[in-house]
């Protein structure tokens, strides 16, 4: 199907430290596999034909062969600006983002398509800027799969999809194995589908090898989780003085849409909590409650820390006591930036670099890269990153200020396997010396070690008229 020959990047900052070679038989589906920052995305971006090259071919025995490559930073790639993380909570305000079917244009009409992923005729009229991350990565594959494409390849598809979506998603892999050949960038072989036929695995931006595959090699490799105890219905007893949040009855709606119904929830000093929910349940709404993100907090009974929001207190003195990783706050740093200093930004608790960190700053920075094995990138721009690593860069950011609280929604996005066990270590760390947690993530493996409380939320009814 493919042959790739001598193929070196014309662009320094992708070169190879060996030209790429290799051949992929008709009737193939490949799965790149590799560690964080091993090239993955590189040497797929090159089958793509996104990097122009210096020398060498790639040729496929079809001459009508087109090639589309799905990837995305996080939850919003290049779809919206990347203030989008702040905009996404002012729904009050005139912000212009095209709706569903306006981005997916054609593929909106095929009722084939459409079918292909349940659900999804209701996200149509919805602007994008509404969806959740998980919602949004399957917007991005339907358009990416549709049409005329014989080659189709997908940079971490599965991270952000709650089970079911996970689930469908392999079924519409399935049937579009069918019809185009399928190239699949993964960080952990557990996440390998069943219809892949070859694997190779990638580090170092080489193929070190590349060898028929099959689904029983890596299905028992999921840990299998912790029970979570189930939150309660009424609050449990404890001192004011120990509450971290406290959630009473809390709605949100927009334009009729109700995101979170009538919400309670209490989180005491020292809790380790799961927060779970489908995708588009409102978890990471709540979470922009919390943090001070999100100005629908003023109308509703949210405190942190004991201060309730609009009754005395600002957003900073709730920021600088908690450490926040999210999917979309890594768009905020979608410019040219030192990794030291974006993770020395967490010291002053903005979402923009106004200033060049202090030396004393950049020690700190350093020393939690070090923390999670990624000290080597602290001189990188943080804009060559690939999604892993930059990953490991938020987390890290989100504990250089040592901080009381730590709300992760989903901090092991595409970490290989040794990657998520540093950081859910360093995360462990925090809790044994009493720190708190809430943590999202759609695998209930995440959370084992971690979490042992759920707080589960399900998407409310549909919208009032």
């Amino acid at each position: 199907m493919l042959t790739v020959a001598n193929a070196q990047p014309l662009h320094p900052d992708f070169r190879l430290p060996r030209p790429l070679s290799f051949e992929l038989p008709a009737c193939a589906h490949l799965a790149l596999v590799g560690p964080n920052g091993g090239g993955k995305t590189t040497l797929a971006r090159i089958v793509a034909g996104a990097l122009p090259l210096r020398s060498g071919t790639i040729q496929y025995n079809n001459t009508c062969a087109r090639a589309r490559m799905a990837t995305f930073r996080d939850a919003w790639g290049d779809t919206l600006p990347a203030a989008s993380h702040f905009l996404r909570w002012h729904h009050g305000e005139s912000v212009e983002t095209p709706t569903v079917c306006d981005f997916l244009g054609a593929t909106a009409h095929d009722a084939e398509w459409l079918r292909m992923f349940p659900g999804m005729e209701r996200l149509l009229a919805k602007p994008l800027l509404w969806l959740s991350s998980g919602e949004l990565r399957k917007v991005h594959l339907l358009r990416a799969l549709s049409g005329d494409t014989n080659v189709a390849i997908i940079d971490e598809p599965y991270i952000g999809l709650d089970t079911a979506a996970r689930t469908e998603l392999t079924a519409f892999l399935t049937r579009m194995a069918t019809r185009c050949t399928l190239m699949l960038c993964l960080a952990d072989e557990a996440d390998v589908p069943p219809f892949v036929t070859h694997i190779a695995r990638v580090e170092n931006k080489e193929i070190k090898s590349l060898e028929p595959y099959t689904a029983s090699a890596s299905t028992s490799r999921l840990p299998e989780p912790h029970p979570l105890v189930t939150a309660p219905t009424v609050d449990s007893p404890g001192s004011d003085a120990d509450e971290v949040i406290r959630l009473n009855d809390v709605s949100v709606a927009y334009f009729g849409k109700s995101i979170l119904s009538h919400v309670s929830w209490t989180v005491r000093r020292g809790e380790r909590w799961a927060l779970t929910g489908s995708n588009g349940a409102g978890k990471s709404t709540l979470l922009s409650l919390v943090c001070a993100d999100n100005p629908m907090a003023y109308a509703c009974d949210v405190r942190v820390f004991g201060q309730r929001r609009g009754r005395g207190g600002t957003i900073w003195d709730v920021k600088r006591r908690l450490g926040y990783v999210s999917p979309e706050l890594v768009r905020m740093f979608a410019q040219s930036r030192v990794v030291a200093d974006v993770v020395a930004s967490g010291l002053s608790d903005t979402g923009r670099l106004h200033r060049a960190a202090t030396s004393a700053e950049r020690d700190a920075a350093v020393h939690w890269l070090g923390r999670f094995g990624a000290e080597h990138l602290a001189r990188r721009d943080f804009l060559t990153l690939s999604g892993g690593e930059r990953r490991l860069v938020m987390l890290a950011r989100a504990f250089v200020k040592r901080p009381e609280l730590l709300l992760l929604d989903e901090p092991f996005h595409g970490l290989d396997p040794a990657a998520r066990r540093r950081a859910s270590s360093v995360i462990a760390d925090h809790c044994a010396a009493g720190g708190t947690l809430v943590m999202v993530s759609h695998r209930r493996s995440d959370f084992n070690g971690l979490a042992d409380r759920d707080f589960h939320l399900t998407s409310p009814e549909t919208p009032k008229p």
